[in-house]
């Protein structure tokens, strides 16, 4: 979509992604949550609100859980992608001939990838806390449960040790966004 939206700048299609993605930016995750409950359970009554042991009871937390990092990845590849399409060495492959599609596809993409790796690092951190809240919400049995009782009975060694765990996955996808940039980016790749 970021892609799209980028190819196309100010059309209608842009303005529509862009407007979509700024508004499922600014909905929290508990309160997406909430909403898909009491639409897709409760009133709809299309899928399950809680449970986990079939395919149909992990459509709503998956959907809670993406909707912020598809919008902010969408974001960022967009304006990413704008940022390379106006840089001097697009405009001289575009002067040498070369089809549009293929400056698109070989050029633009991969070196606009550079900063969504680096988002998708840090959202490895973020994910992991939602996921904490979004469980608790459906009623997942899992690691969210056992840090929200944890907390309900001032077991402070366990929500410690849930830190610990949380900055741990933190750091793990900071070093894995830092990987994947010398693998994206053939400069770093030779200076180190």
């Amino acid at each position: 979509l970021g892609m799209l939206a980028s190819l196309r700048r100010n059309s209608w299609t842009d303005h529509g992604i862009m407007s979509f993605s700024t508004i499922a930016m600014a909905i929290p995750n508990f309160w997406l949550a909430l909403l898909t409950v009491w639409l897709f359970a409760s009133t709809l009554g299309w899928l399950p609100s809680a449970g986990c042991c079939n395919f149909r009871q992990l459509v709503l937390p998956a959907v809670v859980l993406s909707f912020e990092g598809i919008a902010l990845t969408v974001r960022m590849t967009r304006s990413s992608m704008i940022e390379v399409q106006n840089s001097d060495f697009i405009r001289t492959l575009r002067a040498g001939g070369i089809s549009e599609w293929r400056i698109t596809s070989k050029h633009v993409l991969r070196n606009a990838l550079i900063p969504i790796i680096s988002l998708a690092g840090l959202r490895i951190g973020q994910i992991v806390g939602y996921a904490l809240i979004v469980e608790t919400i459906f009623g997942w049995p899992g690691l969210g449960q056992v840090l929200v009782n944890a907390i309900l009975r001032r077991d402070y060694t366990v929500a410690q040790f849930f830190s610990l765990i949380l900055v741990t996955v933190v750091v793990l996808g900071n070093w894995l966004a830092d990987t994947g940039y010398t693998i994206a980016n053939p400069r770093l790749r030779k200076s180190t």
